[in-house]
């Protein structure tokens, strides 16, 4: 029997909820930092194999989820056209975690850690009329569980904004 994560073809291609508040900071015309707080459910889907035989596989459908308040903090370097590139630390603080064994919810197991550490690089545009774009990857650096260490955050997320001037 593999855990789940270990199959041979996990789904990693959820869809999930982000949103949340920016600061951002102006040190120039190219360089300034961003300091955010974002609400994230991401998750994953695997089949964990029960038993083969010759003539026949049994698994389960695997859904995980988590819901998550992540705190990245970010330096963020623009060209004049809009685009720019972010790079930064990010601490992620977990809420809740839904486990679902073919489609029943299963009491979470394992000894979770309450917070996380990620490192975050992404690509973004902002426009002359206050609304931004940004195209994110998120990589875990501590595991979720601290019993297995090969299970970390990675996800990939894509962000519409807009900025109010204060």
């Amino acid at each position: 029997m593999n855990l789940p994560g270990e199959g041979k073809n996990p789904s990693y291609g959820h869809i999930g909820v982000t949103g949340g508040f920016i600061s951002e900071y102006q040190f120039n015309t190219h360089f300034s930092l961003l300091s955010e707080l974002l609400y994230m459910k991401q998750g994953f889907s695997d089949k964990i194999m029960i038993y083969e035989t010759p003539n026949d596989i049994n698994s389960l459908k695997y859904d995980m989820s988590f819901h998550c308040l992540e705190i990245p903090i970010l330096a963020k370097f623009k060209h004049k056209t809009g685009l720019n590139f972010q790079v930064g630390p990010q601490i992620g603080l977990l809420f809740k975690q839904k486990i679902e064994l073919d489609k029943e919810t299963q009491i979470q197991s394992g000894n979770k850690r309450p917070v996380n550490v990620s490192m975050v690089v992404g690509i973004g545009y902002d426009t002359a009329y206050n609304l931004s774009f940004d195209l994110r990857y998120q990589l875990g650096l501590t595991s979720m569980y601290k019993e297995n260490n090969g299970f970390q955050c990675r996800s990939f997320y894509f962000g519409v904004g807009y900025k109010f001037k204060l």
